[in-house]
């Protein structure tokens, strides 16, 4: 995995952006912590399983769904290890609960207990939780883990899929869906937790929640692909509004919702078509055509600045904007700055 880990299952790192986290040892503060959870959260109960290891510890670090603080909310991610096992016992099955949620092992083993059976995940590979149907999830030993909720009703919102529930079904999620899964969750952390305005960082949390939700739908729905029943014609059609739309708004921010109504498709079907015909994601797109255009005004000698020329194009630092023109063109932009000024 190239992205570092929140927390180590060894020792807490020096530094962190995570604006909760903590580290118990022994078993008599992890069984105090267990029961406060099972008060805060009357829903679930939550018990050790085992209590052989020489030296029980439970490592945990959280991102709050608002990262304002405000209260009544929950967590978006939470990242654990514990050396122990437990078993999290469901008490009442809410029929309306909001979420769904995305468990990513790192090591060990988690498995749940759902209406369809049991379904189990190793590292590397993923579990969706339905809470509706969920009756027990049980956490191997020396398991570390990552855990985030989506808004069903968000997910709803992208896929524009009457057989969304179906799709959302518990299952264990491949190793590849997983890892995706993983680096955006990763991502989404570091944006929520930056120093920087709350409304900056709640809409950042939003972007990157719309993001996840459509690598889950992409990943659960690889049958989709080809269920459009459009000709080729009508795609060339759908693909040459959205692509006329960016190239005529390209220093603007575009969101997925115009991009589709442009192609008067729904956001996931946009996708899907953007991954049939051109193998990326609009974004991917948008970011490559920006890069050309900052290629462009470099070598013509338009450019002021690196800076400018970074938040002209969308790059949130010179530093993104260079590492990206770098990983495009093979040549940093000030390299190319100094030539024409030469």
């Amino acid at each position: 995995m190239n992205e570092p880990l929140l927390l180590s299952p060894q020792v807490l790192p020096r530094r962190t952006r995570l604006p909760a986290q903590f580290q118990l040892r022994g078993l008599a503060p992890i069984e105090a912590y267990f029961a406060q959870l099972d008060t805060v959260s009357p829903a679930a109960q939550r018990r050790l399983r085992s209590a052989s290891a020489q030296s029980p510890q439970l490592q945990v670090g959280t991102v709050p769904q608002l990262p304002d603080g405000q209260p009544g909310r929950g967590l978006f991610m939470l990242e654990a290890y514990s050396s122990l096992g437990f078993d999290v016992h469901t008490r009442t099955q809410p029929e309306d609960a909001p979420n769904c949620s995305i468990c990513l092992p790192l090591s060990g083993q988690m498995r749940v207990l759902q209406h369809g059976g049991w379904t189990q995940a190793g590292a590397g590979a993923g579990l969706l939780i339905d809470p509706r149907q969920t009756e027990l999830v049980e956490v191997a030993p020396g398991t570390h883990f990552v855990e985030f909720d989506l808004d069903r009703q968000l997910l709803q919102q992208l896929s524009a899929d009457s057989s969304l529930e179906r799709s959302l079904a518990p299952a264990e999620l491949a190793p590849a869906l997983a890892q995706r899964l993983l680096q955006g969750a990763w991502q989404a952390a570091d944006a929520a937790t930056r120093e920087a305005p709350p409304a900056w960082r709640r809409a950042q949390l939003q972007r990157w929640s719309e993001l996840l939700g459509l690598e889950l739908l992409l990943g659960l729905q690889p049958q989709l692909t080809q269920r459009d029943g459009v000709s080729a014609a009508a795609v060339s059609a759908r693909l040459g509004r959205v692509l006329a739309l960016v190239h005529a708004r390209l220093e603007q921010s575009l969101s997925l919702n115009e991009l589709a109504q442009a192609a008067c498709v729904s956001v996931s079907a946009l996708l899907r078509l953007f991954h049939k015909e051109l193998g990326c994601t609009p974004a991917a797109y948008i970011r490559a055509q920006r890069l050309e255009a900052a290629q462009q005004e470099l070598r013509s000698g338009q450019a002021r600045s690196i800076k400018a020329l970074a938040a002209r194009w969308g790059f949130q630092s010179p530093s993104r904007f260079s590492q990206a023109y770098r990983a495009r063109f093979g040549v940093l932009p000030t390299e190319v700055l100094r030539g024409r000024r030469a």
